[in-house]
């Protein structure tokens, strides 16, 4: 009896991996900025917080914080992540509540603006939840220049609660 051999079936092509996740850690001098006067100027707030990511590695503050830009791919899992700075006895919590999707040109806020990197215009965190974390969208097309993301995050001290927000950029590889 013949048989026909099947024609060998080549493995099925592996599109270009993306690194798994993008961390962007928001370090806080958290007892500094907690008992400032509420609420504080933006100013103040920047003079507290240091910003960094999986590719920078090295933190930055103050009004630089505008101008920090992550780069980031399409598929990617973006991860915020907040922690206390010089607090040894851990008193402070440090816990991202939302990154919010704001579209500047000119540096005026477009508001007709609707696509963003994300499904959703803010990515919500859980109460006290040190981290929040959402995929780029696979299919976003446009590319403008500047896509700014909010960190809305909070400092928690025994039962007190006071919220705070910086603006740095995100950008999408081509």
């Amino acid at each position: 009896m013949n048989t026909i051999a099947s024609p060998k079936k080549e493995p099925p092509l592996l599109k270009e991996e993306v690194s798994t996740k993008f961390l962007i850690t928001l370090e806080v001098e958290a007892a500094e900025l907690f008992n400032l006067d509420y609420p504080p100027s933006k100013k103040a707030i920047y003079n507290y917080c240091f910003i960094s990511d999986s590719d920078t590695k090295e933190f930055i503050n103050g009004a630089d914080i505008e101008r920090f830009e992550s780069l980031v791919k399409k598929g990617q899992l973006i991860e915020w992540e907040g922690n206390s700075r010089n607090d040894p006895k851990r008193e402070y919590t440090v816990a991202i509540e939302s990154i919010v999707y704001a579209f500047y040109k000119e540096n005026e806020l477009d508001s007709t603006w609707k696509e963003n990197f994300f499904d959703a215009i803010a990515i919500c965190g859980k109460k006290n939840q040190r981290t929040v974390s959402e995929e780029v969208k696979e299919d976003f097309q446009r590319l403008p220049a500047v896509h700014i993301y909010n960190i809305n995050f909070s400092i928690t001290w025994g039962d007190i609660v006071k919220r705070f927000s910086i603006d740095p950029r995100l950008k999408i590889e081509r």
